[in-house]
């Protein structure tokens, strides 16, 4: 299948997930800088849609808000913003200014979102959603969406640079993924 299908199926799924479209308008009204729903949240819908045909909440750990904003650098801004969002459906949020987030990461400074985006560990977790002002959903990823749809856990080429292969899956198996989806497999 060629990106653009992929593109489609998982827009699809976004609009018609409850979750995902009420956390994508919460979002919003934050009116945080270059802000992005990436990571779990979005491979667990996609996932148990394609394996089930929707999705139980209960599974998923946290709403991932990422967003990039070099005016502000202390912690204690997206842990007022965490709380202030409370839970939606159930589901605990995770905000973080990806502009601190290279000290947390061990990294050099990210320039922007795309280039923190870029250096997540796993290729799935770099898929991205937002909003624009007049509710239309957007969309980038760093590489494509192939994985998500195979169901495979890959780690990013900036992860392999500066890791191991056994430390990515060390990584995947000590977050449980493994056991939460035991079709998905951990590619090299």
């Amino acid at each position: 299948m060629n990106n653009s299908i992929y593109y489609n199926r998982i827009s699809d799924i976004v609009r018609r997930d409850e979750l995902i479209s009420s956390a994508l308008f919460r979002a919003r009204e934050l009116n945080l800088p270059n802000w992005w729903l990436v990571g779990g949240c979005i491979r667990d819908v996609v996932w148990s849609n394609l394996m089930f045909g929707d999705c139980d909440y209960s599974i998923i750990n946290d709403i991932d808000i990422v967003y990039f904003d070099p005016s502000q650098e202390s912690k204690y801004i997206d842990d007022k913003l965490e709380y202030d969002l409370g839970g939606l459906h159930g589901v605990r949020w995770s905000v973080k200014n990806q502009y601190r987030m290279h000290v947390h990461n061990k990294d050099i400074r990210y320039i922007n979102i795309v280039d923190a985006v870029y250096k997540f560990p796993e290729t799935i977790s770099t898929i991205c959603f937002s909003l624009t002002p007049s509710g239309d959903i957007i969309s980038f990823n760093c590489y494509g969406f192939e994985d998500l749809f195979n169901m495979r856990f890959r780690p990013t080429p900036y992860f392999l640079k500066n890791s191991t292969r056994e430390s990515f899956h060390t990584r995947v198996k000590a977050k449980g993924w493994t056991a939460k989806w035991p079709n998905a497999t951990i590619s090299h």
